[in-house]
């Protein structure tokens, strides 16, 4: 999940930078979306490893499903007020690069490898890929 976070928060970065030409940005968001998509899945196969009991597995895909949907929700919309108030699609990193970054000290703020920091990391991990490549998919309509 790290590399995940760091990967979308550096694609995110390439994708609205207006110095860069479409050349650049386009492979960027196959990138992001690639990552994007794969992380749901990853956090959905490691389910049964963070869950703390074999009992509580449909708990713990319960907990990434919602995270998932809270991020396919909030995320495009927020994005889009941003982009509307400032009239640019230059604002967007300043959403997504902070969300990346606090996926990335959930994941990594956990050292003992407990139940909650792993379970809300990669709940937080799905948000983020779910609103990420909803917000770059509204970027290449």
């Amino acid at each position: 999940m790290v590399f995940s976070c760091l990967v979308m928060a550096g694609a995110g970065l390439v994708i609205f930078s207006a110095a860069l030409p479409f050349t650049i940005q386009y492979p960027a968001c196959l990138i992001f979306s690639a990552v994007g998509g794969m992380l749901p899945a990853a956090v959905f196969g490691g389910a049964p490893v963070f869950a703390p009991s074999p009992t509580l597995v449909a708990t713990t895909n319960g907990l990434i499903v919602q995270g998932s949907q809270l991020g396919q929700v909030v995320g495009p919309p927020l994005l889009a007020s941003m982009v509307s108030a400032a009239g640019s699609w230059a604002v967007a990193p300043r959403l997504m690069i902070p969300v990346a970054l606090l996926g990335l000290m959930i994941t990594l703020g956990d050292a003992h490898g407990g139940f909650v920091g792993r379970v809300t990391g990669g709940a937080l991990a799905a948000v983020i890929g779910e609103a990420g490549r909803g917000i770059v998919g509204v970027t290449l309509l």
